[in-house]
């Protein structure tokens, strides 16, 4: 509830105070850095108090960005960014996922402090239909001021949804596991163990284990690997990056252990998976 009430408060304080006076966009034509964030799902961020530095591509050029109260920052599906964590400054971070909208108010100032909260995403809603008209009209390449007025809509909506957003204790355990998958696809390109995230949401390991069990229907370290290797697909389509390059980006240290992951999953090898994306774009 204290975390609610806290981006509540803030998205409020938004709208009320400076308002959105400037959407900046991220695109993905270069290949995107070690520790970049990037996912298959639209992102929003917006800077609550200091400055928000990221590093992203721009008109293919990589650039760095501070994002000011007033300002947002709009991440397309697959595109990326590289936040600078040491600056000192208070953000709110938007992950518009296919089954559930992720919410996180990030404090970053000696250490990094990040209260999450995951809503259920509903297809047929407001916030689906602003969130694809900004995405259309991005793809136009053209500076529309609609982009502020459309942020200020979406924020807004999710005020009314946050203020109607009530965790039944039957359902706490899949909420959970839903901010617990959101934290994964955030966060694949890091080290990740079992020990690791419960340690992040303060719960034991073999919680963590049954939850995935009783709610995903597969492994923990399972779902890691689907979530890495749908990242390595991308990279694959997307950029010649050597298999060592691609194993580094999605979490793996090992490229052996990286081949039969992705063989395992996806019934290829990476070299036969991107000569097959190169053959069919052939013909």
């Amino acid at each position: 509830m204290e975390t609610q009430l806290r981006i509540i408060e803030c998205l409020k304080t938004i709208i009320a105070g400076p308002g959105i006076h400037e959407v900046i966009f991220a695109s993905n034509k270069t290949p995107p850095p070690l520790l970049a964030f990037a996912v298959h799902f639209p992102r929003l961020t917006l800077s609550t108090n200091g400055t928000y530095v990221t590093e992203l591509e721009q008109n293919r050029k990589v650039t760095s960005v501070s994002i000011q109260p007033g300002q947002a920052l709009f991440i397309p599906p697959n595109c990326w960014d590289k936040p600078d964590m040491n600056t000192q400054s208070q953000a709110i971070h938007f992950l518009f996922g296919k089954r559930h909208t992720g919410i996180s108010l990030v404090t970053s100032n000696t250490e990094v402090k990040a209260d999450k909260i995951a809503l259920q995403h509903t297809l047929a809603g407001p916030e689906q239909k602003l969130i694809d008209s900004i995405l259309e009209l991005n793809q136009m390449k053209k500076p529309y001021s609609a982009f502020n007025h459309l942020i200020m809509a979406l924020l807004s909506c999710y005020i009314i949804r946050l203020e109607e957003y009530n965790k039944p204790l039957s359902k706490h355990s899949n909420l959970l596991f839903q901010e617990i998958c959101i934290y994964i696809q955030e966060n694949f390109q890091n080290e990740l163990s079992r020990d690791s995230v419960a340690k992040h949401y303060d719960i034991s390991p073999n919680h963590l284990s049954r939850m995935f069990k009783t709610n995903g229907y597969m492994k923990f370290c399972d779902y890691v690997n689907y979530v890495r290797i749908n990242r390595a697909k991308f990279l694959l389509q997307n950029y010649d990056f050597s298999l060592y390059h691609i194993a580094q980006r999605c979490g793996y240290n090992d490229v052996v252990y990286f081949c039969r992951i992705f063989k395992k999953i996806t019934k290829k090898t990476p070299k036969q998976y991107r000569n097959q994306l190169l053959y069919n774009n052939s013909h």
